[in-house]
């Protein structure tokens, strides 16, 4: 591949594919560049500086960051004895659900619908501490480089694994929120079709709903409400796509009264209507 380039399509990489695997080893500098899926970066061996948005982080050995549609980034500063495995993907290998979304957090959110974390930060870095990601990721490798029958659904099912435990990972951090912001967040999560939740919530915390409010937003950086209403969309994406439920049917089963909020709140979101999200996943998949 020519790096040169400062933007790869998915034919540059994935070619006919939905997903690409390979380990890279060397020094060799692979300047600021940009792509139009997403990449995986784990750093096997050695260490490497990663430059992303004017900052430069160290990846060193057990380190792997996810790096977003047109993202413009670099490698640089890389040890000579430097062993990465480099894994790239579009949304779409995962659940035909995510046709819709460009990075690392929007699949998190939309794929593990009610164990997600709430906020994921762009450029994260993840540390694998038992070799579990390691694992999966040279299990792929193995299955791309044979490609027997059934690989793909193999190497899904690897990157979910991945992704499950990158999720772990992050939710790990979200137990720093305070017993009343946990409880309201795994009450979202249950709850979210209903359409008094924080008010069931004040009874039984014995706050007041301005309390709540105030306290979720401080800690977690987003309201409540809208908390619920992104989570309310996300099951709607999943309901659209595997189910022949109505536009109206699944407003109503993610807790809107009004289909016309739901497709309000809906496109405000995934900046598109539920119809035509459905009707352009579908195409795609034929």
């Amino acid at each position: 591949v020519n790096f040169m380039s400062d933007y790869y399509t998915i034919t540059d990489f994935l070619k006919n594919d939905e997903v690409s695997i390979s380990e890279v080893r060397g020094s060799n500098r692979i300047p600021m560049h940009s792509h139009e899926f997403i990449e995986m970066i784990y750093i096997c061996e050695g260490e490497v500086t990663h430059s992303y948005k004017g900052e430069n982080t160290k990846l060193k050995k057990s380190g792997y960051i996810f790096i977003d549609y047109n993202q413009p980034h670099c490698l640089t500063e890389k040890s000579e004895d430097l062993c990465i495995i480099r894994c790239l993907f579009i949304p779409e290998f995962i659940d035909s659900a995510l046709k819709n979304n460009y990075t690392f957090s929007d699949v998190l959110s939309n794929y593990l619908i009610g164990i997600s974390p709430l906020t994921i930060n762009s450029h994260k870095i993840f540390f694998d501490k038992n070799d579990e990601i390691k694992n999966e990721l040279q299990h792929m490798l193995s299955e791309f480089e044979n490609k027997e029958i059934g690989y793909t659904q193999i190497m899904r099912s690897c990157l979910i694994k991945i992704l499950v435990l990158s999720m772990r990972n992050l939710n790990a951090q979200n137990r720093n929120f305070g017993a009343i912001t946990r409880r309201m967040i795994e009450y979202a999560n249950k709850n979210f079709h209903k359409r008094k939740c924080l008010g069931e919530l004040s009874s039984e915390l014995n706050y007041s709903c301005s309390k709540l409010s105030n306290l979720f937003k401080n800690e977690v950086g987003i309201t409540y409400t809208r908390y619920i209403q992104q989570t309310r969309i996300r099951v709607s994406c999943h309901l659209l796509l595997q189910t022949n439920m109505s536009v109206e049917q699944i407003a109503e089963r993610v807790g809107y009264s009004n289909v016309r909020a739901y497709r309000k709140n809906f496109k405000s979101i995934m900046e598109i209507t539920p119809l035509k999200y459905r009707l352009s996943a579908r195409k795609t998949s034929l």
